[in-house]
């Protein structure tokens, strides 16, 4: 018989034959069975049964020949009252003291990892950054172990370029800071990278830093320390008075005054003193609101949003252009809807400059200019909103179109250059205008009509022409080549046209 777990060939009592064959026979099964089977088993897979946890009785250190224990669940650890320095070298284990777990490292220095329930953070040098100062513009290597970078900014600007995003690991920051309030850290992108989504610099400010941060393989992240102003650090909203702001005492001086709070917390209104505008008065002083530096891209601070006293408001700048971001869709000049009700809307005026004595200055609407081989951008009439009146604009590259009642485009003005084009009329005229004509398309046709009204239309040429009352095709005679069709007063007139080539 076959044992179950040793898979032993044993003789039966009984059955296998007796006699000195049979005696034979029982030494050699149960010889092969105690050399193959018996002796050398080891438990494991028909070797004998498995051992299960109840069977051991581990009283020594478990060697295990320097392989993992893999596998495992958890590991639970007995309290201990007191750890040899010397026999638990890099181990963990945890006090009774305590309850907290500590790892001793091989030097034999016992680490508290853990601390009433929470990772143990005494001692912990995970907030300490390793510096490097920097006196000249620098090229941060992906190789560079250190994290902080202070740039001796006194005598110019500094340039920080950053790795290649692709080159660190994830989660990778630098802190880039200026050591003094005289210039800045201009940080540099790699290649295509970006930094906050933009592919040009950012900067500190004097005496500031910022954090960039490997957000992903092509970008970083960028975030501002501070804000300071020359050295002087401004607190947080919650440690200033209400309506309260920081102003320029000094070239070299800062201090805190109110001002005068209005429309709510989105902008702030007040008085510009005069010295600070040129040639500023009372009639002119207003407040602005500015962005820019205040929105952390460190550039020349932008005007958005100006009032005044009623009269006019005055930007004494230098600059002959106002201009939106690339990235803007469609931006409009207008003015604040009128919500009050049974109110007409307000007129609004552009106007060129007056001269003294001089010819005033002209108003100019300018089209976009384009790329070689595409249309120039248009100048379009609109009235209340979409419903455009007057346009001129290039229907294709080449051909300006000037209509009216509405946009030509290359199919209804599939020919021609510098032309007007008259849309036809939603509804003709049906009495005389005063002072003047209306001159309009009706169905096609070119038409006018005058003060004393008369009503001319022009329609097409023809070799033939119908007769409205039913009297026959009319033909021109031999000597004609068409005829022009005229409609005065509702009655059409026929004038035979013949070529210079004709007439004898």
């Amino acid at each position: 018989m076959t044992t179950t777990y040793m898979r032993m060939d044993l003789p039966i009592p009984g059955t296998t034959a007796g006699g000195l064959a049979g005696l034979y026979l029982w030494a050699t099964m149960l010889n092969a069975a105690l050399e193959e089977k018996a002796d050398p088993h080891d438990h494991t897979s028909g070797k004998g049964t498995r051992v299960p946890t109840a069977g051991l009785l581990i009283n020594a250190d478990l060697d295990f020949h320097g392989y993992d224990a893999t596998q495992l669940r958890s590991s639970r650890y007995e309290p201990q009252a007191s750890v040899g320095a010397s026999d638990d070298v890099a181990c963990c284990y945890v006090l009774s003291s305590t309850g907290d777990l500590y790892y001793r490292n091989a030097a034999g220095a016992e680490i508290r990892l853990t601390s009433g329930g929470a990772v143990n953070a005494a001692g912990l040098s995970a907030n300490t950054y390793t510096p490097s100062n920097k006196v000249a513009s620098y090229t941060i290597s992906a190789s560079d172990t250190e994290t902080h970078f202070k740039f001796d900014t006194t005598a110019a600007d500094r340039t920080a370029a950053l790795p290649a995003a692709s080159a660190v690991a994830a989660g990778r920051f630098y802190l880039i800071g200026s050591s003094t309030g005289a210039n800045r850290v201009i940080v540099t992108p790699d290649g295509s990278d970006t930094i906050n989504g933009s592919a040009g610099s950012f900067s500190t400010r004097g005496f500031g830093a910022m954090y960039v941060v490997r957000h992903n393989s092509t970008s970083w992240l960028a975030y501002e320390v501070g804000p300071t102003l020359n050295g002087a650090t401004v607190p947080e909203a919650g440690g200033l008075t209400p309506g309260n702001v920081l102003k320029v005492n000094t070239a070299a001086g800062l201090y805190y005054a109110a001002v005068n709070l209005a429309g709510g917390s989105d902008h702030v209104t007040g008085e510009l003193p005069g010295a600070n505008m040129a040639g500023a008065t009372d009639a002119i002083r207003g407040a602005i609101v500015l962005t820019g530096d205040l929105a952390g891209d460190f550039e020349t601070p932008i005007v958005v949003q100006l009032s005044g006293n009623g009269v006019k408001t005055v930007v004494a700048s230098t600059s002959k252009t106002l201009e939106w971001a690339r990235t803007t869709a469609t931006p409009t000049l207008t003015q604040a809807n009128e919500t009050t009700a049974a109110t007409t809307g307000r007129n609004m005026t552009v106007r060129a400059q007056t001269a003294t004595d001089e010819e005033g200055g002209s108003l100019i609407l300018e089209g976009g200019s384009s790329g070689a081989g595409t249309a120039q951008g248009g100048v379009f009439l609109n009235l209340g909103g979409s419903s455009t009146l007057l346009a001129a604009d290039e229907v294709a590259p080449g051909r300006a179109v000037l209509s009216i009642g509405g946009a030509a485009t290359s199919s209804n003005v599939p020919t021609g250059d510098r032309v007007l084009w008259l849309a036809n009329c939603d509804t003709a005229p049906s009495s005389n205008p005063v002072g003047g004509v209306e001159i309009y398309a009706d169905a096609g046709a070119f038409a006018f009509r005058g003060t004393s009204g008369h009503r001319v239309r022009f329609d097409a040429m023809a070799n033939t022409v119908t007769s409205p009352s039913g009297g026959g095709v009319i033909t021109p005679p031999a000597a004609y080549h068409k005829c022009l069709v005229v409609t005065v007063e509702g009655t059409q007139y026929f004038i035979p046209m013949f070529t210079a080539a004709s007439y004898t």
